[in-house]
């Protein structure tokens, strides 16, 4: 028999106060004439018999019900196989802070119901033994042993976090601080998510004891913005932007009245309500109003209630003014060419001579077309590739007299079959691929009846490894697309000339062409990044190469992971930042290069957990009770063995009990009357 506190036990001398008090208790005695004494002296004999029995009885009692009592308050317990074995040095407890704890149990959120288990496990070891809290963050802070009060002041410190653990994660962490022990306690305090924990092995390895403390919701229910994305890649100024966003109602009841709105650059425009079947996804398109060039900050709003962390939704995108197409040609710029891309209008257009080609420039154009180049030297073949792969698009015109050792070395980079040979025959194009994307969605049903270029000259060219945009009759690519890291080369089977091909004349298919090529392509950034996905991005290096780029935003800044290739800068963000929301990348001048928007992780929002029963599979111990019963009575058998302090509270209130029944129902006096009446 063991006791939590011990340092009680002196309070059983206290007993020695009522065995006092009985011996020094005299009884007064009221004197009674009587007219006949002569049996006095027997019944006096008999009732202090009585009298002195009853006493004792009491004296007993009394001394049964204090000594219960405090031995109860020292808090005995019989000590199991397991615990008497060997004494605990160290216990792990893990509070899970993921943001599917923000849901409410009862009147409190079930984190505050997990921080109130973690509580209640430290206070019930001993103050020697320590502990490891560990959240979901993992920070460096869980690899040390804290005595019991620095861990009851780190759980009061634990607030949500975007991180999410499986439980094989923080079963590793816990088995670093104790690898050199055996079966140390480890509390795993959550809302059991199966996103977070059903795909675990729930491997605790020798080395802990895991012990499983569900908190469940009161209900489960939840909408989630998962997501959003421009209807373009590239937004032009003047013109409305398509905004689609994907609502998913992950609860079993249906959501009738969603409200959502939009905040783009602290302008607000409400969108109305949504409906969303139970367990069902949304996808719908919403049309802003037109913005002035610059970068747009959009956020998309619902309201939804209790999980709230997925209810917005952050965007960061750049308004163009205008495209820039350059031509790159052996003489002047094609006429052609300048009355597709008239002056004032979305696209503005350059000419350069291919001999006299300022490289450093190439990158500030969205779409670079060939005009018939006789030759590609290698210089401009280099210097294409790297834009290309850089996000930039090429759209080539062989002459028909080209080098085609030289022109070849450009298609080889894309992976493009070489140029064949040329022949001067008509061919009219028979087919448009409106499931390309350029060429997808421009026309507004299938052009049937539309007029189609004709050329009199063309090269043999390969459809084997690219996408054939346009066709002629007999089956032949006449233009065809590949792609190349970020960018897209595409290749005219005919010459630009109009003397060979009468495309330039075709202007309801050669303008949306060039319109739809410089739109294309992978360069544009995504508007949104997840927190904690590990996620990385390209931009255009700083001018100082040493200067380190930074991210400033309303909750701090921060330094990605940041290499250098080439030209170009690539980010890395990996955990940080912290808090949703928007952030500008600055240079070490200060100078704005992108506004980026930061969003939490919705792995989370799925409002789905392992059942008790589920639960009892793993063999491992749980601890359940309802979302306000305390769990201290459990943990106190679990940790200290079977405890007596109930059943010794029971027999003090017992004896208590028969305590007053005795000096109620046992009066030694109403003998003595009787035996005195009968005389």
């Amino acid at each position: 028999m063991n006791f939590l506190s011990p340092g009680l036990l002196w309070a059983l001398a206290a007993l020695a106060i009522p065995i006092l008090l009985h011996l020094f208790y005299f009884r007064r005695f009221r004197k009674v004439e009587f007219s006949n004494v002569r049996f006095l002296k027997e019944v006096k004999e008999e009732t202090q018999n009585r009298s002195r029995l009853r006493n004792l009885l009491v004296l007993f009692l009394r001394l049964l019900a204090f000594a219960a009592l405090i031995l109860a308050f020292a808090q005995p317990f019989l000590a199991s196989d397991e615990t008497a074995e060997e004494e605990t040095a160290s216990v792990s407890i893990f509070v899970d802070n993921s943001f599917s704890m923000s849901a409410q149990a009862s009147d409190v959120s079930l984190l505050q119901k997990a921080k109130q288990r973690a509580l209640e496990v430290v206070r019930t070891y001993p103050q020697q033994v320590e502990f490891q809290v560990i959240t979901n963050e993992l920070t460096g802070a869980s690899q040390r042993l804290l005595s019991q009060e620095d861990a009851l002041a780190a759980i009061d410190d634990i607030e949500l976090s975007p991180d999410s653990r499986v439980a094989n994660e923080v079963f590793a962490r816990m088995q670093q601080v104790h690898a050199n022990e055996y079966q140390i306690p480890a509390y795993i305090i959550s809302d059991f998510q199966r996103s977070q924990f059903e795909q675990t092995g729930w491997n605790s390895d020798s080395v802990l004891s895991a012990k499983l403390v569900p908190i469940s919701a009161v209900v489960e229910r939840n909408v989630s913005i998962d997501s959003a994305w421009l209807g373009q890649p590239v937004q032009l100024a003047g013109e409305p932007i398509d905004l689609i966003v994907r609502l998913t109602n992950h609860g079993t009841e249906d959501a009738e009245a969603v409200r959502l709105s939009v905040r783009a650059n602290g302008r607000q425009q409400p969108f109305g309500t949504m409906a969303v079947t139970a367990n069902s996804s949304l996808t719908d398109t919403l049309r802003l109003a037109s913005v002035d060039p610059g970068w747009v900050d959009a956020v998309i709003e619902i309201t939804d209630f209790p999980v709230e962390f997925d209810d917005k939704y952050y965007l960061s995108f750049s308004v163009r003014n205008k495209l820039k197409v350059l031509s790159l040609n052996d003489g002047p710029l094609s006429p052609y060419l300048a009355s597709a891309f008239p002056s004032g209008g979305a696209i503005e257009i350059e000419s350069q001579r291919a001999s006299n080609v300022n490289y450093s420039s190439l990158s500030t154009f969205d779409l670079i077309v060939l005009d018939d180049l006789k030759a590609v030297s290698s210089g401009l073949v280099q210097s294409l590739t790297s834009y290309m792969n850089d996000g930039g698009k090429v759209l080539a015109f062989p002459a028909a007299d080209v080098d085609e050792s030289s022109f070849n070395k450009l298609l080889s980079a894309a992976k493009i079959s070489s140029l064949g040979s040329f022949s001067e025959s008509e061919q009219t194009v028979g087919k448009i691929n409106t499931n390309s994307f350029v060429f997808k969605d421009v026309f507004e049903r299938s052009p049937r009846n539309m007029r189609l270029p004709t050329t009199k000259g063309r090269f043999q060219l390969s459809d084997a490894r690219s996408e054939v945009i346009l066709s002629y009759r007999d089956g032949r690519p006449f233009m065809i697309g590949n792609q190349l890291g970020l960018g897209f080369l595409y290749v005219s089977a005919s010459p630009l000339s109009p003397k060979l091909n009468d495309l330039v004349r075709n202007g309801e298919v050669f303008v949306p062409m060039l319109y739809r090529m410089a739109l294309s392509g992978a360069a544009a950034q995504p508007v949104a990044y997840t927190i904690g996905a590990n996620q990385t991005a390209s931009f255009p290096s700083p001018k100082a190469e040493e200067a380190a780029l930074i991210l400033v935003g309303k909750n701090g800044e921060f330094i990605p992971i940041q290499r250098t290739i080439r030209n170009r800068i690539l980010l890395s963000f990996g955990a940080a930042p912290k808090e949703a929301g928007f952030y500008k990348l600055q240079d070490s001048q200060d100078s704005t290069i992108a506004h980026i928007a930061f969003n939490f992780d919705r792995q989370e929002s799925p409002q789905t957990f392992l059942s008790e029963a589920e639960l009892a599979d793993t063999g491992l111990d749980v601890f359940t009770g309802n979302a306000t019963g305390s769990l201290e009575a459990a943990l106190q058998s679990d940790v200290n063995g079977k405890a007596w302090w109930p059943y010794l509270l029971m027999l003090g209130l017992l004896a208590l009990l028969i305590e007053s029944l005795v000096l109620r129902f046992w009066r030694p006096e109403r003998g003595k009357v009787a035996m005195a009446k009968a005389v």
